[in-house]
C-alpha cells in the first residue's frame, strides 16, 4: 500500500492596528464634546478625540513584510485613510501624563462595511497579503481627576448607551457595541 502524504503550508498572521485621525477639526468630536458640556454641567472632562481604529491582518511570516503591505495600502490608496485630511499612528494613543484618560471602543455588531472595505483592497491589490480588516472608534477624553466608580456609572449610562432621546451619545444598542476603558497616567517611579 502506498502512503499519502499531507503537505501542510504552515503561514503565521500578523496583526498590525493604525489609529486614524483627523488632522484638522473633527466635527462630530466637536459636536460630541458641547453635548456632554450641555448634558453634564459638572463634567470633568476637558478633552475629546476621536480615532478610527484599523486591525489588518495579513498572512506574512515576518512584522517587516506585514508593515511593508501596510506602507503599500496607506501611500498608494484613499481607502484606508485620506492623506490630505487624515494622519495615523501606528503604535499605540499617545496619552497625557498628568491626567486621567478613559477610553471608549465602539464596534458594530455586524461587520459588512469592513468586509467590503477588506474585498475591494484584496481587487485593487491582489499583490498585497491582506487577510482581513476590522474596524472600530476609539473615543478618548482626558480628565483633569480620576474619576470615582460612582462618577464612571454615571458616565457610562448618561453618555455612552443610547437608552432614549436623551440619554446616551456614543453607542447605539441596536447596531453597536462598546467596551470601556480607564488608563490612570500617574507618574511611576521609572519614568
Amino acid at each position: 500500500m502506498g502512503k499519502i502524504i499531507y503537505w501542510i503550508k504552515r503561514t503565521l498572521m500578523i496583526t498590525l492596528k493604525i489609529y486614524i485621525y483627523s488632522k484638522n477639526i473633527d466635527l462630530h468630536c466637536v459636536s460630541a464634546f458641547e453635548t456632554i458640556k450641555n448634558i453634564r454641567h459638572d463634567t470633568p472632562i476637558q478633552t475629546l478625540k476621536r480615532y478610527r481604529k484599523c486591525e489588518l491582518i495579513f498572512d506574512v511570516d515576518t512584522i517587516a513584510k506585514a508593515e511593508a503591505a501596510l506602507t503599500v495600502l496607506i501611500s498608494s490608496s484613499y481607502d484606508l485613510l485620506n492623506p490630505n485630511k487624515e494622519n495615523y499612528y501606528t503604535t499605540l494613543l499617545p496619552t497625557i501624563t498628568d491626567k486621567s484618560s478613559y477610553l471608549i471602543e465602539v464596534f458594530k455588531k455586524q461587520s459588512n462595511d469592513d468586509r467590503q472595505l477588506c474585498q475591494r483592497l484584496q481587487k485593487k491589490y491582489p499583490e498585497l497579503p491582506l487577510y482581513s480588516l476590522k474596524q472600530s472608534i476609539i473615543w478618548c477624553f482626558l480628565s483633569d481627576k480620576t474619576l470615582s466608580e460612582e462618577d464612571n456609572n454615571n458616565y457610562y449610562t448618561q453618555l455612552v448607551i443610547t437608552t432614549t432621546r436623551t440619554s446616551g451619545l456614543f453607542v447605539n444598542p441596536l447596531f453597536e457595541t462598546a467596551c470601556v476603558y480607564s488608563i490612570q497616567n500617574e507618574p511611576s517611579l521609572s519614568s
